[in-house]
């Protein structure tokens, strides 16, 4: 009995698959190892917040065109994960960014244990950097383009009012 399964193929006509190819270009989490932009342009800024990936852990990390600025990871459920290190040196915080401790790994991989609902903060340097693209006085300002049918668009967010007048 054949019920056709064996003769599709795989479309990117949905658009939750681009959505998948946006957020693999950003992070990549399975098999246990975190790959921070792996597959991002270099010179091109870029932010994503709680992104989850495989094992239960959300990730919130910055890039600014040049390195990745930092990287957030809060288990949901605990467990093991291992980052592969875009940084020579790395320091890790477990209390929200006031302190920070150097961390070795092997070839570039940072093994990290982790409890359930616990968060750390990794970053090259021993601060908390805050991601430039989440900065208020950053943020573009909206733009609205009206079409003849009256219909309309924005580009950035635009105030609650905005979409009522």
């Amino acid at each position: 009995m054949l019920d056709g399964k064996e003769y599709v193929f795989p479309v990117l006509e949905n658009t939750s698959a681009y959505l998948m190819v946006l957020t693999e270009m950003l992070v990549q989490g399975y098999g246990g190892i975190i790959r921070l932009f792996p597959g991002w342009k270099e010179g091109k800024p870029a932010s994503f917040r709680n992104i989850r990936v495989e094992g239960g852990f959300l990730v919130f990390s910055s890039y600014n065109g040049k390195e990745v600025i930092f990287c957030r990871i809060k288990s949901l459920k605990g467990g093991k994960v291992t980052l592969k290190s875009p940084w020579k040196e790395i320091f890790i915080s477990h209390n929200g960014g006031k302190n920070f401790a150097e961390v070795k790994g092997e070839k570039g991989y940072i093994p990290i244990k982790m409890k359930e609902g616990k968060e750390i903060i990794l970053s090259p340097v021993l601060e908390y950097r805050k991601p430039p693209l989440f900065n208020k006085d950053s943020l573009p300002s909206p733009k609205k383009m009206v079409f003849p049918d009256g219909s309309r668009i924005w580009y950035g967010k635009p105030e609650w009012k905005e979409y009522y007048t």
